[in-house]
């Protein structure tokens, strides 16, 4: 697994809800309220809810990398996003239930299933509710990306770099990412789709096809393909086809975008 480093803002808000869940918990009888008579420190509660919100981050983390870091090109896909907050979901509940039953089983000998589901629901509610912001938050950071004095501007996490746009000579999304390839022929991993770079890009780029928008300076040659259609031959190479294919309904507009350079 790739390595990563926990953001301070992840800690502290883990921490927190950490701190909540132990303080819904705990005054959720009546007993443990502080200023009961037989009130007791929940230090081992508190501890298993430290290792338990620590072992949640750790793979929330590893979860979020998996799903986003190589292919949130496709934009605020609502699937992926779904399917990222569900196994994080999954994951904390199956934890969840395995430290309870053995807190339970070590502290009484036996487990009651109406207090388990009852802290259950009142901690996947917190759990919901923080991690929902938490990681919302940096899915949308994550997407912020600017076209400003001829670079494109990409914040990706706690990153972020600029790529020159004379340098580029076409974008093409394969395998669920957009890539950026260069005129010396490097090829660069990108975090944004090809519908916000074509709505902000000039006129010098075009979208030849669902694909691919291409640099005019790119274009090698265009040679006209049966049904009206159209092969377009960019520099470097676009792949071992080595060519670019235009539908007969991209065609006109196509060559008319070429004949304005």
């Amino acid at each position: 697994m790739k390595r990563f480093k926990i953001k301070k803002d992840s800690l502290i808000a883990v921490f927190v809800l950490i701190a909540l869940s132990v303080l819904l918990n705990t005054i959720s009888r009546r007993t443990n309220l502080p200023f009961s008579s037989s009130f007791q420190f929940p230090f081992i509660r508190v501890f298993a809810s430290v290792i338990l919100g620590l072992s949640t981050l750790i793979l929330s983390e590893y979860i979020y990398s998996f799903f986003f870091k190589t292919s949130v090109s496709n934009g605020l896909n609502v699937k992926r996003i779904s399917t990222f907050f569900i196994t994080c979901l999954l994951a904390f509940s199956t934890m969840y239930l395995t430290v309870s039953i053995i807190l339970h089983l070590t502290q009484n000998g036996t487990f009651n299933w109406y207090r388990i589901f009852v802290f259950f629901l009142i901690n996947i509610s917190v759990f919901t509710i923080g991690f929902m912001i938490l990681y919302g938050i940096r899915i949308l950071s994550t997407k912020s990306i600017h076209v400003k004095k001829n670079q494109l501007k990409i914040i990706s996490g706690s990153r972020t770099f600029y790529i020159e746009i004379d340098r580029i000579a076409y974008f093409h999304f394969s395998d669920n990412v957009v890539y950026a390839m260069q005129f010396d022929s490097k090829r660069l991993v990108t975090h944004f789709t090809l519908n916000y770079l074509e709505d902000k890009l000039n006129d010098n780029f075009f979208r030849v096809n669902r694909q691919t928008l291409i640099s005019r300076q790119s274009v090698k040659q265009i040679i006209p393909d049966k049904n009206r259609k159209l092969l377009i031959e960019v520099q470097p190479q676009f792949s071992e086809n080595k060519f670019l294919k235009v539908s007969r309904y991209k065609a006109t507009s196509t060559k008319n975008w070429l004949d304005k350079a």
